[in-house]
């Protein structure tokens, strides 16, 4: 996936312009940049290929024809319109790996849900990942099929390991846990007397 750019240099409350043409201002730094490189894109362009990687893998970013690995590291949003204001992207070095926050997904249907015992109370919804540019996954998948207790656990060090990628969270990290679901069956009555008080 390749994303075209150009280089700005309008920066500051100037890049409002910049906005109202459908192009999002950003800035790239990282392996091979000396100096912050300020940059626009289509916004349209962007979103179709964020969609695909987010901030877990990495795509091809073409500034006025120099082509660079890149991950989106941060990114701001209007807070009443969550228009697409700025975003930051990370250059990386093919030839070393990466660190990444790649999102969890949850497969499968839980014995504990399905008989509404429980809910899977998801703790962390990414991982940090260290990998080689090319081998960052796209997302952890747990599958929860197996959850059959009210409190059960997954840790980091539950999860399958892979020749590829590496997760670099604490190993007794608590990933997801499960919640018993509370139908109100305990609750007390009021007295009498706090019936007639009330």
């Amino acid at each position: 996936m390749n994303l075209s750019a150009t280089v700005r240099s309008l920066v500051g409350k100037k890049v409002k312009s910049i906005r109202a043409s459908w192009l999002v201002p950003a800035v790239v730094y990282g392996h091979g940049i000396e100096w912050t490189l300020n940059i626009t894109f289509n916004k349209n362009e962007f979103l179709k290929i964020y969609r695909e990687v987010e901030k877990a893998q990495p795509f091809t970013l073409v500034v006025d024809g120099r082509s660079m690995l890149v991950l989106v590291h941060d990114f701001q949003v209007h807070a009443v319109y969550s228009h697409l204001l700025h975003v930051d992207l990370l250059a990386l070095n093919p030839k070393q790996k990466a660190h990444s926050h790649v999102p969890v997904h949850l497969v499968g249907e839980s014995p504990v849900q399905k008989n509404n015992l429980g809910r899977i109370q998801l703790l962390h919804a990414d991982l940090n990942v260290e990998a080689m540019p090319q081998d960052l996954p796209k997302e952890i998948v747990i599958d929860i099929s197996s959850i059959t207790n009210i409190n059960q656990v997954i840790h980091v060090s539950d999860l399958p390991t892979s020749s590829k990628y590496v997760i670099t969270d604490p190993a007794d990290m608590v990933i997801l846990t499960v919640v018993e679901i509370d139908d109100g069956s305990d609750e007390e009555w009021p007295s009498e007397e706090q019936q007639s008080a009330g």
